[in-house]
């Protein structure tokens, strides 16, 4: 773009003169070089970004359009994983006190990166995305770390040798009545209500009530050492005992009918005898004892057999109810 030069002719002088240039035409002469280099580079960027294409480019946006894509499933996923998370938690938790008798401190199942709501990350950047997976994957590095370091430490040290298994098959770990429930467990092992007197004493088993008539089932294989029969409402009533060996006597007591014999040897599981009211008993049901060389234990911490993680948390939180005992 060129000004051209403008001549006029001037009346006095007979003579065409040349048009000086004035301030605003040089103003103007500048804003139309200035508007079109803005144009042209609009024009370049424009080209650049919509019809030239480098490799990497074409990379991010297909990587783009695979996250809007997906996002949806990913949150489907993190929430399965969290829930996942949580049961296996649960079931850490509840081996660990099984195996070690103790409360286990209690750690967060969720890392930083599931802790975020749905919402949060399906409107999250791309920055942050980024930052969530990254999150997602440091966590999940941990987790296995640390499955897989429980794994080796049980491998190493939790194998049962030969000298061990009589110990094994001695532990009186069946519950003493058929479909064992949480909610039969109605008094615990430790300081009771006495149901006569109302004051508080050491009760040393556990009452799982029962409907009269019931069978009583022996908690591991044995010998029968004792069987004592009264009728008076007093004590333990009728009941009977087994030796276990390796230290162990379950004591079955509050029985009705008694159905072994002194000296005969039983398996786990078998019938001794039926639910019963005798001795000192309000209700029907078998007070349960567990002896462990003249010491007794409280029984619902050997009551494993057949139960799930989460039926034996229920066990042991209804035998710690602070209540009245049936006998």
């Amino acid at each position: 773009m060129t000004l051209k030069s403008k001549y006029i002719y001037n009346q006095e002088t007979l003579r065409y003169e040349r048009v000086r240039l004035s301030f605003f035409n040089v103003v103007f002469y500048l804003l139309g070089l200035f508007c079109c280099g803005v144009l042209f580079f609009v024009g370049l960027v424009f080209l650049q970004n919509h019809l030239i294409e480098t490799p990497i480019e074409k990379s991010l946006r297909a990587e783009n359009r695979a996250l809007k894509k997906y996002k949806v499933e990913l949150i489907s996923q993190l929430e399965s994983s969290k829930v996942t998370l949580s049961e296996l938690n649960s079931k850490d938790k509840a081996l660990y006190e099984r195996i070690f008798s103790q409360k286990k401190q209690t750690q967060s199942a969720h890392g930083p990166g599931l802790t975020r709501s749905n919402k949060e990350i399906l409107l999250a950047d791309a920055f942050s995305f980024e930052l969530l997976t990254t999150s997602l994957r440091s966590k999940s590095a941990n987790l296995n770390s640390i499955a897989l370091s429980h794994n080796n430490y049980f491998g190493d040290h939790s194998k049962v040798k030969k000298e061990d298994l009589s110990w094994l098959v001695a532990v009186p770990s069946f519950a003493p009545v058929a479909d064992f429930e949480a909610s039969k467990l109605v008094s615990g092992f430790g300081i009771r209500i006495n149901p006569f007197h109302k004051g508080k004493y050491h009760h040393d088993g556990i009452d799982i009530a029962s409907p009269r008539g019931s069978d009583v089932l022996a908690a591991a294989a044995g010998r029968i050492i004792l069987i004592k029969k009264s009728d008076l409402q007093a004590g333990y009533g009728n009941y009977t005992e087994i030796d276990h060996g390796n230290g162990y006597v379950t004591r079955y007591a509050n029985l009705g009918d008694i159905s072994v014999k002194t000296g005969q040897k039983v398996a786990k599981g078998q019938r001794l005898g039926t639910i019963g009211i005798s001795g000192g008993s309000i209700a029907p049901h078998v007070h349960y004892e567990v002896i462990r060389e003249g010491n007794n234990l409280d029984p619902a911490k050997y009551l494993v057999h057949g139960l799930s993680a989460a039926q034996y948390e229920s066990a042991i939180k209804a035998s710690q109810k602070q209540n009245q005992s049936l006998d």
